[in-house]
């Protein structure tokens, strides 16, 4: 974040057969109002649609029809977007 290395923390909640919480926080040591907090709350809506799999979150507000998936963030390692 500007330059200086940011630590990143999130706390993932719920009940995935139902809903879900997601808190992401983010703050670069040395960077005046640095922190950025985030929160996601998903419910489930019914079973997947052929091209998703259990995790998959598909919003509107994901940039050029964007799919996460919840299970994965935990395993990744690169940019979001």
């Amino acid at each position: 974040m500007k330059g200086k290395p940011a630590t990143p923390h999130t706390v993932v909640g719920g009940s995935f057969d139902s809903s879900y919480t997601m808190k992401s926080t983010v703050e670069a040591e040395d960077v005046p109002a640095s922190a950025r907090t985030m929160t996601i709350a998903g419910t489930w809506l019914g079973p997947c649609a052929a091209d998703q799999r259990p995790g998959d979150i598909v919003s509107p507000a994901l940039p050029n029809g964007a799919r996460l998936n919840i299970l994965g963030l935990m395993e990744w390692k690169g940019p979001l977007f």
